[in-house]
């Protein structure tokens, strides 16, 4: 998590919660610890007008006990914002959780993913086509909200070309706008080598490929996505986009992204009633 993704957590937060009042109680508990932890630690992450604190299992740095955040409760200072992780805070939180507001994970990340769009400027349409596509890959998945959160700041940052790893797509050199066709194209691959849905071995799914590629290109491609096996497959997508001789452009398939582009349909029967030849 770096600190255009705190920044539009914070903002998020702030527009959810609004003014505080004293006493006032919020809780969210839909982020995964390693997402706790990173928030506790940027110093610059802060909702204006609330303290801050993580619930965990030991105290520290910004960091409370369930018992901790249940006296603060009862003490009714500041208006107080309670980021729980539920894996490490156990249980004594009944009374957080039934007098305070919770954020819950849908409302969070819609609020966030609206501030996280604002800097793409006509890229919008490209994102959301990106992510409707992701969302086929490997026949059928679902994205995290984190997910998508996670891709809208990368296409800021770095562009949608190499952020499109983020959602398991394979990256594709170039400028401008992705095009349909280049979209689709990433996914045929993405799920072709990242998303195996058969027991082909490594090597027949490249040779499905039809690389445009010289024999040496493909055999280096081959030794590098070895390593990669058992993955996640977003996971190897973000290591392919830091070797840029293997983004699409680079690579040549030859095959079409899209299994049928078009049936044509043509009447088996000539105008006067006799059969086609």
């Amino acid at each position: 998590m770096g600190p255009e993704h705190q920044k539009h957590l914070s903002s998020a937060l702030a527009d959810l919660l609004g003014d505080s009042t004293t006493g006032a109680v919020a809780f969210l508990r839909c982020l995964p610890s390693g997402q706790v932890d990173a928030l506790a630690d940027a110093d610059d992450f802060s909702v204006t007008g609330w303290a801050f604190s993580a619930v965990v299992d030991k105290p520290g740095h910004r960091r409370i006990t369930a018992d901790q955040a249940v006296e603060q409760r009862e003490d009714k200072a500041d208006a107080t914002l309670f980021l729980i992780d539920p894996l490490r805070a156990g249980a004594g939180l009944d009374g957080i959780y039934s007098a305070g507001r919770e954020i819950d994970e849908g409302e969070l990340f819609r609020t966030a993913n609206e501030r996280a769009r604002k800097p793409l400027r006509g890229r919008v349409a490209t994102a959301r086509a990106a992510i409707r596509r992701a969302e086929r890959l490997g026949r059928r998945r679902k994205l995290t909200p984190w997910q998508e959160f996670d891709f809208l700041v990368a296409v800021a940052a770095e562009g949608e070309r190499r952020a499109i790893t983020r959602l398991g797509l394979w990256p594709i050199a170039g400028e401008g706008a992705m095009s349909a066709e280049e979209l689709e194209l990433s996914a045929a691959v993405a799920d072709r080598l990242l998303f195996p849905q058969d027991s082909r071995t490594l090597g027949e799914r490249l040779r499905a490929l039809q690389l445009d590629n010289l024999p040496e290109t493909i055999s280096a491609l081959e030794r590098f996505l070895r390593p990669l096996a058992g993955r996640k497959p977003e996971d190897a997508a973000t290591i392919v986009a830091d070797h840029p001789e293997f983004w699409l452009g680079p690579l040549k398939p030859s095959f079409s992204g899209a299994v049928l582009r078009e049936v044509i349909l043509t009447s088996w029967r000539k105008s006067n009633s006799g059969l086609q030849a």
